[in-house]
């Protein structure tokens, strides 16, 4: 897709478009609705966008991944450890679950859905109010997804998929054709969409090797019981979402129980959602997106890296509690005025944290005489 106007360049819907028993027909993209499907954790992307938008967390915030028993319900990783209290670019890179689920409860789920409609994605939420949205078992459409990601790539505008450039009769007279500017409306700042680009970069980096320091970014997703993986993301000309086909079934027969369906507890598994094996967003990332990022680039220059607005900042943080410092922190970007950090280090403690001590002052060396001066005067 070009992020700039939503276009689609290329598109592969099914495994088969004639292949009727995998009903290849249906165009599991989401340009069809029967081809939605959840997006795991690629909709974290949304909550913490939302609640960066709101100045209610910063890229240094810290996040709780310690405590899974959220409003009563217990909630766990893929990996079943907890991390303990991480800042939200590492939560992210990471695609930690209780991080996101804590600030989803913090912000509300009306701040993130709206967000999520005012980027494009028009698909009902079934329960806004309940922090396992931002895990992704919401159905939505692909193409959707990925125009919504797409602001975050191309300044804050809200694109459109388009499939069609034009439409002419049989003398070629132009009926209908794709005009890039309308509907193009501004939803989110610029200095946002530069700040979320810069965090997705981390889980390029992490999963996929960062492609040589490209400028890439992108998030993967993995829906309950592996019935469901993607990765979704962007260069600054281009903006691509992937899944594999062979979790991608089609299939609305009777109960699975084949693979990790036992898993599922949210709802009951069909041969719409079949699991058959365990394939993370991150495996779709390393055998679809990035093998396709790189060919295509093979052909096409790559483009500058994306530029930060005069409207984002850099600051010294600390690491303690993302608190900031005059020196010796570490450096870290945030919105000008709505998401600096607005303590100093050390204020803001999570809860039972032991009480911040401040680095000891290195003495500066005493000064020695040059050789052959004179001594001082008495």
């Amino acid at each position: 897709m070009n992020p700039s106007d939503g276009e689609i360049l290329a598109m592969v819907g099914s495994a088969d478009y004639n292949n009727a028993a995998i009903r290849g027909q249906i165009n599991l993209t989401g340009v069809d609705p029967l081809g939605w499907r959840g997006v795991g954790s690629s909709f974290k992307v949304y909550t913490y966008a939302a609640a960066l938008q709101a100045g209610l967390v910063t890229p240094a915030s810290v996040l709780n991944d310690e405590t899974g028993v959220i409003g009563g319900h217990t909630f766990s990783d893929w990996d079943g450890k907890h991390e303990g209290w991480i800042t939200l670019r590492t939560a992210l890179a990471q695609s930690r679950n209780l991080p996101a689920l804590w600030t989803y409860g913090m912000e509300g789920g009306d701040r993130v859905v709206s967000l999520l409609h005012n980027l494009g994605v028009t698909a009902t939420i079934q329960s806004p109010a309940g922090v396992a949205t931002t895990l992704g078992p919401d159905a939505i459409s692909m193409a959707e997804h990925l125009a919504a990601y797409s602001a975050f790539d191309n300044g804050g505008y809200r694109i459109g998929p388009h499939a069609v450039l034009k439409v002419t009769d049989a003398t070629g007279k132009v009926l209908e054709s794709f005009d890039p500017a309308a509907g193009r409306t501004q939803v989110i700042s610029p200095e946002l969409g530069y700040v979320m680009t810069d965090l997705l970069r981390g889980p390029v980096k992490l999963y996929l090797g960062d492609l040589g320091g490209k400028p890439v970014a992108g998030k993967s997703g993995t829906t309950e019981a592996y019935t469901g993986s993607i990765f979704i993301g962007y260069t600054p000309n281009l903006a691509i979402a992937a899944s594999l086909a062979s979790l991608m079934h089609i299939d609305a027969g009777a109960t699975c129980n084949s693979g990790f369906a036992y898993l599922a507890t949210n709802f009951p598994p069909s041969g719409w959602q079949c699991p058959t094996s365990v394939l993370f967003g991150e495996n779709v990332g390393i055998t679809v997106w990035k093998p396709f990022v790189e060919e295509y680039y093979k052909s096409h220059p790559w483009p500058a890296m994306w530029a930060q607005p005069a409207g984002v900042v850099t600051r010294q943080v600390c690491t303690y509690d993302g608190g900031y410092v005059t020196s010796g922190g570490v450096s870290e970007i945030f919105l000008k005025g709505i998401g600096e950090p607005n303590y100093p280090c050390g204020a803001n403690p999570h809860a039972g944290q032991a009480p911040y001590v401040p680095p000891a002052a290195t003495p500066a060396p005493a000064a020695r005489p040059s050789p052959g001066a004179s001594p001082p005067a008495h």
